[in-house]
C-alpha cells in the first residue's frame, strides 16, 4: 500500500485472465451480449489481445477500462482500442498520461471534451482525483464531489464505481444517478476490508 492509501499491485504472468483464446462459446457469447467490458490490465499478451479485437468488431457496446501499469500494452495497441470503444473510463493520473499522447490542450474539462470528440465517444468517465468523478455523455459534462469518507481499504472501490455506474446506466437510469449511485458504491467499498464486500442497496441509500 503506497502513501494516501493508494494500492500497489504485483502481476504474476500466466495467471487469472493473461491468457484468453478465441473460442466457440466466445463468438456465442458476444453475438447475445449488450456490451463487452475490457480493461488493460488483462491484455499482457499478444493472444488476449488478438482475442479481444476479434471480439469487439461484433455491433455491441464496447466499453474499456484503462488503467496503466509496467504490464500494459503499447501505447499503439491503447490507442486502438481507445478507438473501438464507445464508453472509456480512466482515473485522472491515466488521463493525464493520454491526453500527453494526444497532445489536449486548457483546463482538464477542455481536455476531457477534446478526447471525448477526438474518439467520437458516447461516455467518457474519469474518476479523481480524490473521491471526485466526473462524465461526458451525449455532449454534456456531469461532475460529482464524491462522498466524504474515511479510507479503510480502497481496493476494488475504482471497479465499484465503474461496475456501479454501468448497472445502472443499462438499467436506463439518467447519467446524474448512475454517477452518484456510483459514487456512493466505490465509496462504500472504500470503507471496507476487502475488494469486494457484501452490501445491500440500503447501505448505499438505493432504491
Amino acid at each position: 500500500m503506497k502513501e494516501k492509501k493508494t494500492p500497489r499491485y504485483i502481476r504474476l504472468d500466466a495467471s487469472a485472465w493473461d491468457v484468453i483464446d478465441l473460442e466457440a462459446h466466445l463468438l456465442l457469447e458476444v453475438k447475445h451480449a449488450q456490451a463487452i467490458v475490457f480493461g488493460t490490465p488483462s491484455l499482457k499478451s499478444r493472444k488476449t489481445e488478438d482475442t479481444l479485437l476479434e471480439l469487439i468488431d461484433y455491433g455491441l457496446t464496447k466499453v474499456m477500462d484503462i488503467h496503466f501499469d509496467k504490464s500494459m500494452p503499447s501505447e499503439d495497441t491503447i490507442k486502438l482500442l481507445m478507438q473501438k470503444s464507445d464508453i472509456i473510463k480512466i482515473n485522472k493520473s491515466d488521463f493525464d498520461t493520454v491526453a500527453n499522447w494526444y497532445q489536449l490542450t486548457g483546463s482538464f474539462e477542455e481536455k476531457m471534451m477534446q478526447l471525448y470528440k477526438k474518439l467520437e465517444l458516447e461516455i467518457l468517465v474519469v474518476n479523481g482525483p480524490g473521491c471526485k468523478a466526473h462524465v461526458i455523455a451525449f455532449n454534456t459534462v456531469y461532475n460529482h464531489q464524491g462522498f466524504p469518507i474515511e479510507i479503510l481499504d480502497p481496493r476494488g472501490a475504482e471497479d465499484a464505481f465503474f461496475a456501479g455506474f454501468l448497472a445502472a446506466l443499462f438499467d436506463g437510469k439518467e447519467i446524474e444517478i448512475a454517477l452518484s449511485e456510483a459514487c456512493a458504491i466505490g465509496a462504500f467499498v472504500a470503507t471496507k476490508h476487502g475488494a469486494s464486500p457484501n452490501y445491500r442497496k440500503d447501505d448505499i441509500g438505493m432504491a
